[in-house]
């Protein structure tokens, strides 16, 4: 029972180890939008502020051309 107790605690140990290590990595997120011009000065400020107070996480914004084109194109990565 002792020995079962310890290779449970081993285990255990060993498990939140690896899972420190995958929360330290930082989340990478890339935006697709369809904004341009003006508009695109409100996307890069929304990515300064969110950025800004999300450290562990990396938030780009890419342009995806118009609406109907970042539509198929999301279209097309859901279904991959």
């Amino acid at each position: 029972m002792k020995r079962l107790f310890l290779i449970g605690l081993v285990l255990a140990l060993a498990l939140s180890l690896t899972a420190g290590a995958a929360m330290a990595d930082k989340v990478k997120i890339t935006w697709w939008h369809a904004m341009s011009g003006s508009r695109l000065d409100v996307v890069k400020s929304i990515v300064e502020s969110f950025n800004a107070t999300h450290p562990n996480i990396e938030l780009t914004a890419m342009f995806t051309g118009s609406y109907a084109e970042t539509l198929t194109k999301f279209i097309a990565a859901y279904r991959t």
